[in-house]
């Protein structure tokens, strides 16, 4: 039970007494839906921005279509600027969550690296994220990463 929207990123019954009538269950896929959405669109209350002109409706939108936004080189065909080109964004099919949320960074000329840190201060840990062995947290990584 909370009131803090985050909570949506963990897998399990979640219960807003500010906005729900009766518990509801958040599946694995709800919450890794929630959790990718975050990594775009960031979470200034908790100190950090994600991709930068990406709010929550449009990355939940992104993930919801599954599509990745991509820059292309424009060339204008009329008006006072014709001829010139400019650099524009469109978006394409894609099917792995963690790409979208590449792409959102790149078209921002921000690294894997920046979107990393911003998915691993999204990440509220699960039982999966912890080491009991070992006694501490694994941090979170994408099925598999980009650079080397």
């Amino acid at each position: 039970m909370s009131i803090d929207k985050d909570i949506m990123t963990v897998p399990g019954l979640f219960y807003n007494p500010d906005k729900d009538v009766s518990p509801r269950l958040i599946t694995e896929q709800d919450a890794d839906n929630f959790f990718y959405a975050q990594c775009i669109a960031g979470d200034i209350t908790d100190g950090y921005h994600g991709a930068p002109s990406f709010g929550m409706g449009t990355a939940q939108r992104l993930l919801k279509e599954g599509k990745k936004v991509e820059l292309y080189e424009h060339t204008l065909t009329r008006g006072k600027r014709k001829g010139e080109k400019e650099l524009r964004r469109r978006e394409v099919s894609c099917g792995d969550p963690w790409e979208i949320v590449l792409s959102t960074y790149a078209v921002n000329n921000l690294s894997e690296e920046v979107a990393l840190l911003n998915a691993r201060l999204a990440r509220i840990l699960r039982a999966s994220d912890w080491d009991n062995e070992n006694k501490e947290v694994i941090l979170w990584k994408p099925k598999k990463l980009k650079a080397a």
